[in-house]
């Protein structure tokens, strides 16, 4: 039987469930009550304490026993919620183009306004459906997921610069292709 969290964190690191199964029975009521506090959502909350066990599951071999399980688990959850506020604020906002546009105040323009907006994001997954296949995910883990070069990169085994090139051509592509939709467009960069 394994005896204090050092131990368990050995053990973790060789792959044991039982490790794993004690980290997260220890703490994953009190990271989601940290979480819930800065998100203030149930279903994200629950999202991003399971993604946070996940990464803890999958990188346990880099795990130190020198250093606090509990500040790894909580910056871990940390980073996770700042990406996924990241992503909101990149992601199309039909309420906030409304408010940009100032149509909300022009009587029948709102249908209008909603039209065009779904028009642009009809044309813009056309345009991404001509994108190369790496350039598009590219650009969906980067718009879409809030990821950084650095993750993409991570994620596709693949150099930094090379993100940022094919970002750069994804963009500049759509950005041809949406040409009639500018001010939407730089809502979605």
């Amino acid at each position: 039987m394994l005896t204090n969290e050092t131990t368990y964190l050995e053990e973790l690191k060789n792959g044991s469930h039982e490790a794993f199964t004690y980290f997260y029975r220890s703490y994953a009521d009190l990271l989601y009550n940290f979480v819930l506090m800065h998100t203030r959502s149930a279903l994200l909350t629950e999202e991003v304490v399971q993604d946070t066990f996940i990464k803890i599951w999958d990188n346990r071999r880099f795990l130190r026993t020198d250093k606090s399980f509990k500040s790894f688990l909580f910056t871990i959850s940390k980073n996770r919620i700042i990406d996924e506020f990241r992503r909101q604020i990149n992601q199309v906002n039909f309420e906030e183009y409304i408010a940009f546009t100032g149509n909300e105040t022009e009587e029948g323009s709102d249908t209008d306004a909603l039209l065009l907006y779904e028009e642009f994001l009809e044309k813009l997954e056309r345009a991404k459906e001509e994108l190369p296949q790496q350039q598009r995910l590219i650009f969906e883990m980067s718009r879409e997921q809030g990821l950084k070069n650095r993750e993409i990169a991570e994620r596709l085994s693949i150099s930094e610069q090379t993100v940022k090139n094919q970002l750069s051509g994804a963009m500049k592509k759509l950005k041809d292709k949406l040409k009639d939709f500018n001010v939407l467009f730089v809502f979605f960069i």
